[in-house]
């Protein structure tokens, strides 16, 4: 007797213990059916932040994006309040809703302008929201977000000798076109020149004048000033240059200094002729 007594002690309190915590279960189960599915298909919330230096009193943007699987009224969503660090103000906030196929995806941006350089994070924001046909409230955390401030001087090594690069690529390339365009017109004025008399080129100067093709008259009038002022080396500079600006200048010269040529080549024949 007394070691079945023994036996019944032994083996009813665990078969006891597991009746009780079956029960248990489905008093859960029958209270809160739908807390087991608040684990699965919960939002995604996510803070995003600019990955690259900041500069002060540049605005920059903070985003919040809350997306789901599903329909869009699967969740009602409170609009969140983030807390920004105090040397930041807020100049503006915006709202977006995108859905591309099932994904529902809900956009908070913020701008905000950084007073004062150093390192700063934005805590993880709270997102509270409710699942549809349920009064639980959820409360969901996004991450933390890393920003950096600091003045232009201190850009990165990599992009100071990019900067770099990029100004002496351009310069030497102008470099190149300068020399080029030079030597061109360096043989154009040492090509041999037609023997004509000193009258024949003044009236062509005139003709060309009328007809306004200045590259002709420019180099027809270098012709006439080294044949009557082969010593005049400022006049026949000064038509030089003004042959490179009708060649390759898409601006046409000023009739004034086309006609000032013309006078200062009518006095060289003049004076040639009293001579």
């Amino acid at each position: 007797m007394a070691a079945r007594a023994f036996s019944k002690i032994c083996f009813s309190r665990p078969q006891r213990s597991k009746l009780h915590i079956g029960l248990l279960l489905a008093m859960l189960a029958i209270l809160v059916p739908d807390s087991v599915g608040f684990t699965q298909g919960l939002p995604r919330v996510v803070l995003k932040g600019p990955s690259e230096i900041q500069q002060p009193a540049s605005p920059l943007e903070i985003c919040i994006i809350v997306s789901w699987e599903g329909d869009a009224g699967n969740y009602i969503i409170v609009p969140p309040e983030p807390v920004f660090p105090e040397s930041f103000s807020l100049r503006s906030s915006s709202f977006e809703a995108t859905v591309s196929d099932s994904l529902h995806q809900l956009t908070y941006r913020f701008i905000l302008v950084p007073r004062q350089t150093g390192q700063f994070t934005i805590y993880p924001v709270d997102i509270r929201c409710w699942p549809r046909d349920n009064t639980t409230e959820l409360s969901l955390l996004t991450n933390e977000c890393a920003v950096t401030v600091a003045h232009g001087a201190r850009l990165s090594q990599k992009k100071v000798l990019a900067a770099a690069a990029a100004i002496m690529l351009v310069i030497i390339t102008i470099a190149v076109y300068m020399t080029k365009r030079r030597a061109a017109c360096m043989r154009s004025s040492t090509q041999p020149e037609t023997k004509l008399d000193s009258e024949t080129l003044v009236q062509q100067c005139r003709s060309q004048r009328l007809q306004g093709d200045y590259t002709a008259f420019y180099t027809t009038a270098l012709q006439a000033a080294r044949a009557l002022s082969p010593a005049d080396q400022n006049l026949h500079n000064r038509i030089t240059a003004s042959l490179e600006r009708a060649r390759f200048s898409s601006g046409k010269p000023s009739i004034e200094d086309v006609d000032q040529v013309l006078r200062q080549l009518e006095r060289a024949r003049n004076h040639t002729e009293q001579t």
